[in-house]
């Protein structure tokens, strides 16, 4: 696609799954699931200062996506991460395995702001990987290595 070439020079987009599972009648039938796309970003110089995501799209028709708004992923001034956005999908249906997802792409469309250049729009396939949590904060091994496991915190 034409226009995902200037996104690709300017920044990376990673999109990742997850379920959320509701306790109710109706997941509990299997017929109906929710869950959210969270979508990372870097940018590749520090002229891009957002990414503006107007629409996201699944690969199958099985998976519904509804945008109320428009998501902006910001960076921080002196950070090439961008702070994490997610977009809510629901599967319609029956779906019987579950990792199908990570066989699917997301077609994103929007727009890069860039101090240089402004607007920049753009759209891309991203393909779909399975959310991955990390094992354990890095706060709470930093607290075990210095020994305060039994330290009760003072409100007082």
């Amino acid at each position: 696609m034409r226009l995902s070439h200037q996104f690709k020079e300017r920044a990376t987009l990673r999109a990742q799954y997850r379920f959320q599972h509701m306790e109710n009648v109706e997941h509990e039938s299997g017929r109906s699931k929710n869950g959210a796309l969270i979508l990372t970003a870097e940018r590749l110089n520090f002229d891009t200062r957002n990414i503006v995501i107007k629409e996201v799209t699944l690969d199958h028709s099985c998976y519904h996506i509804s945008l109320d708004q428009l998501i902006m992923i910001s960076f921080p001034a002196d950070s090439v991460t961008a702070y994490e956005a997610s977009v809510r999908f629901r599967v319609r249906g029956l779906l019987s395995k579950a990792g199908i997802l990570s066989e699917r792409q997301a077609l994103i469309s929007g727009y890069i702001t860039s101090d240089l250049s402004g607007r920049i729009p753009f759209r891309l396939r991203v393909p779909v990987e399975k959310f991955e949590a990390e094992d354990a904060p890095v706060d709470a091994q930093v607290s075990a290595s210095k020994g305060d496991l039994g330290r009760q915190p003072n409100f007082g």
